[in-house]
């Protein structure tokens, strides 16, 4: 009897002690993300810094850090920041998160870049890293590694867009 009881009363806390999981998704949208030129033909950085604002967004949805598990890369997408320009200097792109507290993470890659577009979805790497350490930061570098066919003189300015999949216990 003794056993049984113990038995149903650790079954008990056990699954009073899970709670269930919620998932929800976080954008960060229109994030600038630059070369400084001159840019040479092959590998170019381009890079933007983000300001963390995961908390705000936590605290909307009756959540805060303390609760979070995992953060996944869903979708990335970049595309020019004028109508007259397009990805035709670009051969390749890598992008990567990074800063100074975690290792760099790859986030996704797209290579060949299409010729003729203005926005470019990146594919996403296989089984998708866990971002929550560079989101529990101030601010982390979004980097994005460019295989550009020629030289260019000026500044090659790009916007990013970047959905993730936010778990929460």
């Amino acid at each position: 009897m003794k056993i049984s009881l113990s038995i149903l009363l650790g079954g008990v806390l056990f699954f009073s002690g899970c709670s269930k999981s919620r998932t929800l998704s976080f954008s960060i949208e229109n994030l600038p993300i630059a070369a400084e030129g001159p840019l040479f033909e092959g590998s170019n950085t381009a890079q933007g810094n983000y300001e963390v604002a995961l908390e705000a967004f936590l605290a909307e949805n009756g959540s805060d850090l303390d609760q979070l598990k995992t953060i996944r890369l869903k979708s990335a997408s970049l595309n020019t920041n004028s109508d007259t320009l397009n990805f035709d200097l670009i051969k390749a792109i890598t992008l990567q998160f990074a800063s100074d507290q975690t290792e760099m993470v790859e986030g996704g890659v797209l290579n060949p870049v299409p010729a003729g577009q203005q926005k470019v979805a990146l594919k996403m790497p296989t089984g998708p890293k866990n971002l929550a350490d560079f989101f529990r930061q101030k601010q982390f570098t979004i980097v994005s590694d460019l295989d550009l066919k020629q030289d260019q003189e000026s500044k090659l300015e790009l916007l990013g867009n970047f959905e993730f999949e936010v778990v929460v216990k």
